[in-house]
C-alpha cells in the first residue's frame, strides 16, 4: 500500500516544496476543486465527483511511472508543516519540441498573496529548464484574473496574445490571455527574486 504513503519532497525551496501527489491528497483536492473561490479562475464549470477526482490523482500517479511523462502534477506543500496548499503542473510536455504548459492553484485563501505560489513556480521552472531541458513553457489566464497575470509576469512570462471572449465568467465573456516564458526570461526573474530573498 505504498501509494498511501505521503511522497517525500522532490523540489525544495525556502518556504515550500513540490512533491508527487498521492491518494491521501484526494479529499483535499476534491474540496478545493468544488469551491467557487478556486474554480472561478479555472476552466472547471461543473461539480467534480469524488470518483472523478480520485481518477485524476490515480492518473497523475501513473504518469510518474512512465519513461517520458507528458505531465508532471505536483502538490505544493509548506516546508515547515508539510501541509498541502495547492498544486502545480507541467503538462503537454513535448520531448521533441521541448515545450510544455503550466498551471497552478493555491487552495486556501490564507496562503495566497504572500509569495508562496511564486516560489513554487520558480521551483517548477527551474526543474523544467535546467533538468528537463525545456526551451519554452506556455501558460495563460482569464483576463479578469489580474493576480495570476501579475504572478506569471513576476516569473518571467510575457503576454503573447489573446483568445477573445474565450470564457464565460459571471455572465460575461472574457479573454484568455496567452503567456510564455523562455529560459533567459525566467533566469532574469529568478536572479532578481533570489536577490530580494537575501
Amino acid at each position: 500500500m505504498s501509494e498511501l504513503l505521503t511522497p517525500p519532497p522532490f523540489l525544495v525551496g525556502d518556504r515550500v516544496y513540490l512533491r508527487q501527489l498521492c491518494l491521501e491528497d484526494t479529499t483535499t483536492l476534491w474540496n478545493w476543486i468544488n469551491s467557487s473561490e478556486v474554480t472561478i479562475h479555472l476552466s472547471v464549470v461543473f461539480p467534480i465527483t469524488l470518483k472523478k477526482e480520485t481518477e485524476f490523482v490515480e492518473s497523475a500517479i501513473a504518469e510518474y511511472d512512465k519513461q517520458f511523462p507528458t505531465k508532471f502534477i505536483f502538490g505544493i506543500c509548506l516546508k515547515e508543516t508539510n501541509e498541502l496548499i495547492g498544486t502545480m503542473n507541467l503538462s503537454s510536455v513535448h520531448w521533441v519540441h521541448r515545450t510544455a504548459t503550466t498551471g497552478a492553484f493555491i487552495g486556501s485563501e490564507e496562503h495566497r498573496n504572500n509569495g508562496l505560489g511564486r516560489e513554487a513556480k520558480h521551483l517548477l521552472l527551474k526543474y523544467g529548464f535546467r533538468s528537463l531541458g525545456l526551451r519554452k513553457v506556455s501558460s495563460g489566464a482569464k483576463a479578469v484574473n489580474e493576480r495570476s497575470l501579475r504572478y506569471q509576469a513576476s516569473n518571467g512570462y510575457k503576454v503573447v496574445g489573446h483568445q477573445r471572449e474565450h470564457f464565460l465568467v459571471d455572465g460575461n465573456f472574457v479573454d484568455l490571455v496567452l503567456t510564455e516564458v523562455f529560459p533567459s526570461d525566467w533566469e532574469e526573474s529568478y536572479q532578481e527574486w533570489l536577490q530580494r530573498a537575501e
